[in-house]
């Protein structure tokens, strides 16, 4: 730390000393460490739900978006689909289609695979 200078305890940014005690009052009062990342961000934005994890996989996901089901994971694989893909998603990756050829019944996301192989 350069002399003149402190480190804020809530930011970590170098401020002068002689502006280091309103500059961690603001900091305090407007701020905030994510108990998740670690990141410094706005203390509203975490008490809003503006800044909050995917419990999945831990992105930083508005709660509006969750509660919406924009972020959406598959409860069968995990995948994080978009709304529009779903159906398409469950039909290719979680269901079985008899092969014409062989008349197994194999995933429909390796069918073509399947066939080129057959």
């Amino acid at each position: 730390v350069p002399p003149g200078y402190e480190r804020c305890a809530v930011c970590g940014e170098l401020a002068p000393s002689a502006r280091m005690l309103m500059h961690a009052a603001f900091c305090e009062r407007n701020n905030a460490k994510c108990k998740v990342c670690s990141e410094v961000v706005l203390r509203r934005d975490i008490e809003s739900g503006a800044h909050n994890h995917c419990d999945q996989c831990q992105a930083v996901v508005p709660q509006a978006d969750i509660d919406a089901g924009v972020h959406w994971h598959c409860p069968e694989c995990k995948e994080l689909v978009p709304r529009s893909d779903r159906a398409k998603h469950h039909d290719l990756r979680h269901s079985s289609v008899t092969c014409d050829d062989c008349g197994q019944s194999i995933p429909a996301d390796v069918l073509s695979t399947h066939v080129e192989f057959e």
